[in-house]
């Protein structure tokens, strides 16, 4: 106890350590400076955030929603193939009750090309791409394995087809259906939920 009052004297008689001079306050940002955080933040090296990106997704969903139809991409992917098999006269035939579904269906007996469908699977590439590069995240990646590319032609013709008959792939009949109060939207979403944990384990099977 003794040493102790020692101590708390000797260190009440010490001179006081001088207070730490504060950090000067950096300068107001400028406009063009907030423009390039702003850039970096988007653009500097690194993808979205989960958060950012079903910010912008929502946004861009109810704004298609209002100015045309839900987004989807599957319906101007199907016009396209409908259109090429056409010059073949093999397009497929016309399903009846087809047109009464605002989902991702080709225009009911339509031959155009361009349409709303089309422009957003476009986009959807373009956009990716667009994104990818700005982010530096863009990259030429292929497979050393041959086996891998029957497999990528199986799967894409397995995802087209089960996208066709579900009227809808993951955007128009998930990610549309869910804000637009649709049942089909949730069945849809544990349908993909089951069907991406069913595929993981046999991928990781494949030679």
């Amino acid at each position: 106890g003794g040493l102790y009052l020692a101590l708390l004297w000797w260190e009440s008689r010490s001179p006081r350590l001088p207070a730490p001079a504060s950090k000067p306050v950096p300068p107001a940002m400028t406009f063009s400076g907030q423009l390039r955080r702003t850039h970096q933040v988007l653009f500097g090296g690194h993808g979205w955030s989960y958060l950012a990106g079903a910010i912008s997704l929502g946004v861009l969903s109810i704004a298609a929603y209002n100015l045309k139809s839900p987004l989807g991409v599957t319906g101007g992917i199907g016009l396209w193939v409908d259109n090429v098999a056409g010059f073949v006269h093999a397009d497929a035939l016309p399903l009846k009750g087809a047109e009464l579904l605002a989902g991702c269906t080709p225009t009911a007996g339509g031959s155009d090309w361009l349409t709303i469908r089309t422009m957003t699977a476009l986009g959807v590439v373009f956009g990716a791409f667009t994104a990818s590069l700005l982010s530096g995240e863009f990259k030429v990646r292929y497979s050393r394995k041959l086996a891998r590319y029957p497999q990528v032609v199986v799967g894409g013709a397995a995802m087209g087809y089960a996208s066709v008959i579900a009227v809808g792939c993951t955007i128009g009949a998930f990610f549309s259906s869910i804000p637009s109060l649709a049942l089909s939207g949730w069945i849809f979403g544990l349908s993909l939920f089951a069907g991406a944990f069913i595929g993981t384990k046999v991928i990781r099977r494949l030679p």
